[in-house]
């Protein structure tokens, strides 16, 4: 289950899809607004058909230090190859991009996820080829 873990050291990596957005802000917050986790950095990538449906960036640009601590990437797995994305956004699945962006490195984040249930298996299957262990692994799936 996908609830923030304060107790961890490791450095944060959220992954939306959809409506899993909601969870994976919630762990935002909670991440930049606890005196426990201060100094940890979050990454924060959510998935999207098209341009018009990536969102967040607005809610987590208001948290105390996201400049300092945060970052955001879209992953846009529906636009056409011959459509410009904005700079910023990557075409692709986000597992893919995960997985290009942080490799090996995963195995020492503490990973959130919430989304739909396709974005959620191959997430999964991902992190256990890349052997991330599934304790640092949270998650909530939407069908």
């Amino acid at each position: 289950m996908a609830y923030l873990r304060e107790n961890i050291e490791r450095d944060i990596l959220c992954i939306a899809g959809g409506s899993g957005l909601a969870p994976m802000i919630s762990i935002a917050r909670g991440t930049f607004s606890s005196p426990r986790m201060v100094g940890r950095k979050l990454s924060f990538f959510y998935g999207a058909r098209t341009l018009q449906d990536v969102c967040g960036l607005d809610m987590l640009t208001t948290l105390p230090q996201w400049q300092e601590r945060g970052t955001y990437q879209a992953v846009v797995s529906g636009a056409n190859e011959e459509d410009p994305l904005p700079e910023g956004h990557l075409r692709g699945f986000v597992h893919d991009a995960v997985a290009q962006t942080y490799g090996d490195r995963l195995q020492h984040m503490e990973i959130y996820f919430a989304g739909p249930a396709m974005m959620g298996q191959s997430l999964l299957k991902t992190l256990i080829d890349l052997k991330v262990p599934m304790d640092q692994v949270h998650f909530d799936q939407f069908y």
